[in-house]
Protein backbone atom coordinates (compact mmCIF):
# COMPACT_ATOMS: atom_id res chain seq x y z
CA UNK A 1 0.00 0.00 0.00
CA UNK A 2 1.37 3.70 -0.52
CA UNK A 3 1.88 5.88 1.77
CA UNK A 4 -0.43 9.09 2.06
CA UNK A 5 0.89 12.47 1.02
CA UNK A 6 1.31 14.83 4.14
CA UNK A 7 -1.67 17.72 4.33
CA UNK A 8 -0.90 20.97 2.33
CA UNK A 9 -1.61 24.78 4.04
CA UNK A 10 -2.44 26.87 1.48
CA UNK A 11 -1.55 30.65 1.40
CA UNK A 12 -5.14 31.67 2.47
CA UNK A 13 -5.44 29.10 5.23
CA UNK A 14 -7.25 26.31 3.03
CA UNK A 15 -5.85 23.03 4.46
CA UNK A 16 -6.51 19.61 1.23
CA UNK A 17 -5.21 16.58 1.19
CA UNK A 18 -4.65 15.44 -2.31
CA UNK A 19 -4.10 11.74 -2.42
CA UNK A 20 -3.50 8.89 -5.95
CA UNK A 21 -2.84 5.53 -5.50
CA UNK A 22 -4.92 1.95 -5.88
CA UNK A 23 -6.99 2.34 -2.61
CA UNK A 24 -8.04 6.17 -3.93
CA UNK A 25 -10.34 7.77 -6.83
CA UNK A 26 -7.36 8.35 -9.08
CA UNK A 27 -6.64 7.99 -12.80
CA UNK A 28 -4.80 5.45 -12.82
CA UNK A 29 -6.06 3.38 -10.04
CA UNK A 30 -2.73 2.53 -9.41
CA UNK A 31 0.37 3.29 -6.91
CA UNK A 32 2.76 3.88 -9.73
CA UNK A 33 1.11 6.97 -11.70
CA UNK A 34 1.47 9.11 -13.23
CA UNK A 35 -2.05 10.74 -12.61
CA UNK A 36 -4.04 12.43 -14.78
CA UNK A 37 -6.79 12.98 -12.24
CA UNK A 38 -6.40 12.42 -7.85
CA UNK A 39 -8.68 12.23 -4.89
CA UNK A 40 -9.27 15.58 -3.00
CA UNK A 41 -10.16 16.16 0.33
CA UNK A 42 -11.00 19.71 1.76
CA UNK A 43 -10.49 19.88 5.88
CA UNK A 44 -10.30 23.62 6.35
CA UNK A 45 -12.09 25.99 4.12
CA UNK A 46 -14.13 26.26 0.90
CA UNK A 47 -14.78 24.00 -1.71
CA UNK A 48 -13.77 24.97 -5.47
CA UNK A 49 -16.24 26.83 -7.67
CA UNK A 50 -17.58 24.16 -10.54
CA UNK A 51 -16.24 20.66 -9.24
CA UNK A 52 -19.70 19.80 -8.62
CA UNK A 53 -19.35 16.16 -10.93
CA UNK A 54 -16.32 15.60 -8.94
CA UNK A 55 -18.19 16.34 -5.67
CA UNK A 56 -18.79 13.38 -3.45
CA UNK A 57 -21.80 13.99 -1.31
CA UNK A 58 -21.16 11.55 1.94
CA UNK A 59 -18.21 12.92 3.29
CA UNK A 60 -18.54 16.93 2.93
CA UNK A 61 -16.26 18.79 0.97
CA UNK A 62 -14.73 15.44 -0.56
CA UNK A 63 -13.96 14.95 -4.69
CA UNK A 64 -12.90 12.19 -6.30
CA UNK A 65 -11.41 11.91 -10.05
CA UNK A 66 -10.31 15.32 -10.53
CA UNK A 67 -8.92 16.17 -12.77
CA UNK A 68 -4.66 17.30 -12.22
CA UNK A 69 -4.70 20.92 -13.82
CA UNK A 70 -8.39 21.59 -12.34
CA UNK A 71 -6.30 20.66 -8.94
CA UNK A 72 -3.30 22.84 -9.91
CA UNK A 73 -5.50 26.12 -10.88
CA UNK A 74 -7.36 25.89 -7.49
CA UNK A 75 -4.36 25.78 -5.31
CA UNK A 76 -2.99 28.90 -7.31
CA UNK A 77 -6.40 30.55 -7.39
CA UNK A 78 -5.29 30.11 -3.31
CA UNK A 79 -2.23 31.89 -3.44
CA UNK A 80 -0.38 28.17 -3.54
CA UNK A 81 0.93 25.93 -1.26
CA UNK A 82 2.73 27.63 2.09
CA UNK A 83 5.90 25.31 1.97
CA UNK A 84 7.04 26.82 5.26
CA UNK A 85 3.72 24.93 6.62
CA UNK A 86 3.07 20.91 5.92
CA UNK A 87 0.64 18.64 8.34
Amino acid sequence: MKELSKRYILHDGTVLSIQASEMHYSTPRNNIGPYTAAEVHIALGSGPDGWGAYEDGEEGLFYGYVPIDLIEKFIADRGGIDLGIML
